[in-house]
């Protein structure tokens, strides 16, 4: 979509959160065949082919064989060592991993499956026309990931532990926040019932 580097997603970090141990789904989701593809090999090529300034997936439970399924993607591996404690350290993993040039981060869950290239684009369209704001999905009644977190946010961000995720961080952000419809947001996959039918063992 943003094949040069002057477009717009230049001007952003992406964060793949992969590191969960998929403890209700039964299996590694990261690595759940969806389309014919593994999971976060899915996502992370989805991320890379929209040119942001520097994609980073924060892996954990499945560090050693993810790695290698992304050998050949144009994305950064970055281990979360404490993994264990939820969402929050993982966040603050792929910010930290963020370059000097990125202005904001783009943070997608891993097991958003339903997530394509147009919903990322049309984030990335609104931060474009208001780069300080923070930017977020809305969908089902609720809002969440993907987000585009401005680096405003980063020094808190990168300070988060346990299982709280960028909520906490938007409570308290006394900037301007832009909701954009994203409905493929709502569906995610945390237990056997929520795999697509062709995933499902």
């Amino acid at each position: 979509m943003y094949p040069d580097a002057a477009a717009p997603a230049a001007s952003l970090g992406a964060i793949l959160l992969a590191a969960g141990s998929s403890s209700r789904l039964g299996q590694p989701k990261q690595l759940v065949s969806i389309e014919g593809e593994p999971l976060v090999v899915r996502q992370a090529k989805m991320l890379a082919a929209l040119g942001f300034a520097r994609v980073v997936v924060v892996t954990g439970a499945e560090h050693s064989q993810i790695a290698k399924l992304l050998a050949d993607v144009r994305v950064q591996c970055v281990r979360n060592p404490d993994w264990e404690e939820g969402m929050g350290r993982s966040l603050a993993c792929g910010v930290n991993a963020m370059p000097e040039r990125a202005r904001a981060a783009l943070v997608l869950l891993c097991d958003q499956w339903r997530i394509i290239e147009e919903d990322l684009v049309r984030l990335v369209d609104a931060w474009v026309k208001n780069p300080r704001a923070a930017v977020v999905s809305s969908f089902d009644r609720s809002t969440g990931p993907p987000a585009i977190l401005p680096r405003a946010m980063f020094q808190k961000l990168s300070r988060l532990r346990g299982d709280t995720g960028a909520r906490r961080v938007l409570k308290r952000w006394n900037g301007q926040t832009q909701l954009v419809q994203v409905e493929n947001a709502a569906i995610d996959v945390d237990k056997p019932e929520h795999l697509p039918n062709h995933a499902r063992e």
